[in-house]
C-alpha cells in the first residue's frame, strides 16, 4: 500500500472528527481501494472485504489517535484488517491464523496498479519473513511451514512429526512469537 505524505496524513488525522467530515472523506478515498485489495487477498469474499475495509476506516474515524506512528500508517491499517479477518474466521470456526507469510508475493499479485517502490518494499518484507522463519529451530520451522504455508492442521502436523498435538501447538505458538518479534525488529530497523 502507498501512504500519503506524512505531513498530510498527520494533518488529516488531527482534523478528523464531526467538525471536519472532509478530512475523513479524503483519507477514506485514498486508502479504501488499496485496503480493499489487500483484504481481498487475505479473505476472498467481496462482501466481507467491503465490510472489513469500511469497518477499519470507521475505526480510524472513531479513534484517529490510535495510530502511534510506530510503523507506516498503511501497515497499521493492514494489521487492523488482518485482525478483523481473523475474527471472521474465528466466528466461522476456522483455526487458521494469518501471518505475513500468507500474503501473496508481488510476483503473483493481482494489483496491477502497484508502483515499483511498493513492489520493492513487499519483496523486502517477504525476504525478511523468510529469514525470520528460517531462524526457527528445525522442529518449529517445519511445523510453522506446514501450518501457515501448507495450511495443515495441528493433528496433521503431529502425525508427520510423530509427536502429541499439544507439542505441535506449543511449537506453533513459540514460532509465531519468535517470527513476530523478528519482524518487528526488522521493521524498526527499516524505519530508521
Amino acid at each position: 500500500m502507498i501512504d500519503l505524505p506524512s505531513e498530510v496524513l498527520k494533518d488529516l488525522l488531527h482534523r478528523i472528527g464531526p467538525d471536519d467530515p472532509a478530512a475523513f472523506e479524503q483519507l477514506y478515498r485514498f486508502y479504501a481501494p488499496q485496503l480493499h485489495r489487500c483484504v481481498m487477498r487475505l479473505h476472498n469474499n467481496p462482501a466481507d472485504a467491503e465490510e472489513i475495509t469500511h469497518d477499519v476506516l470507521v475505526d480510524v474515524f472513531k479513534n484517529p489517535q490510535g495510530f502511534l506512528e510506530e510503523a507506516r500508517f498503511s501497515t497499521w491499517l493492514f494489521s487492523l484488517a488482518k485482525n478483523k479477518v481473523n475474527d471472521i474466521w474465528r466466528k466461522k470456526g476456522r483455526r487458521q491464523q494469518l501471518l505475513p507469510e500468507t500474503v501473496p508475493s508481488a510476483d503473483n499479485e493481482a494489483d496491477t496498479e502497484a508502483d515499483p517502490l511498493s513492489i520493492v518494499i513487499k519483496r523486502q518484507q517477504e525476504q525478511a519473513l523468510k529469514r525470520c522463519s528460517s531462524a526457527l529451530p528445525l522442529e518449529q520451522q517445519i511445523a510453522y511451514r506446514m501450518a501457515f504455508v501448507e495450511d495443515k492442521s495441528a493433528a496433521e502436523i503431529a502425525q508427520v512429526q510423530k509427536c502429541p498435538e499439544g507439542t505441535v501447538k506449543s511449537r506453533l505458538h513459540k514460532a509465531r512469537l519468535q517470527v513476530t518479534d523478528c519482524m518487528l525488529r526488522w521493521q524498526k530497523k527499516e524505519m530508521r
